[in-house]
């Protein structure tokens, strides 16, 4: 999906556990790792970083609001109890738009 340059962009995404039919879950430190297309990477570790935000069980969100064209790359993952693999969510910020 593209979006213009400068727009507020909420990714969502949710923590199922495999084990329990597919039920959401709250992981240990859910993190979300946010590529630029310039190859810089940020990773957010919730909840010590406040730009993920938790809406409820599993459920979390991150506002990307980035006026640098081109194709940000963000991987929302988990490490501890609840360790959870990469769910890979792409966003294109077009310039032309």
């Amino acid at each position: 999906m593209s979006y213009p340059e400068g727009s507020l962009i909420r990714v969502s995404w949710k923590y199922r556990n495999n084990l329990n039919s597919g039920g959401l879950y709250d992981p240990d430190n859910p993190k979300l790792t946010v590529k630029s297309p310039l190859g810089d990477k940020v990773t957010y570790t919730y909840p010590a970083d406040t730009s993920i935000v938790k809406d409820e069980m599993g459920m979390y969100h991150f506002d990307l609001i980035d006026s640098i064209a081109g194709e940000h790359i963000l991987r929302a993952w988990a490490t501890g109890n609840g360790q959870a693999s990469s769910y890979k969510i792409s966003v294109i910020v077009d310039a032309t738009i």
